[in-house]
């Protein structure tokens, strides 16, 4: 994804969007940044960005590797309880 934007990056997951009230957003990410690395280890496309978060788990704090206007830089963060598919609401149990 990052290589279909020239962002320079070979790797990587570009950020597309951000929740304003959302984890990313408290840890300064921006719209156009490129997630390079989760916890030391390279994050090498979109895909494999939400294969390493779903192996986490809600309260788990991160380090992600980013790159911006051609700078590394790093965002540490405290994941949240990922939201409920569109159209699919949350059971309770019990």
């Amino acid at each position: 994804m990052a290589r279909a934007f020239d962002l320079g990056a070979a790797r990587g997951a570009l950020v597309a969007s951000i929740d304003p009230g959302g984890p990313a957003a408290r840890a300064g990410l921006r719209r156009g940044d490129v997630v390079v690395s989760l916890r030391g280890k390279p994050v090498l496309s979109d895909d494999d960005l939400r294969t390493q978060l779903s192996r986490l788990k809600p309260g788990d704090r991160v380090t992600l590797g980013l790159e911006r206007d051609g700078r590394r830089r790093e965002a540490d963060l405290v994941l949240d309880e990922p939201p409920a598919p569109a159209g699919r609401p949350r059971r309770r149990q019990g």
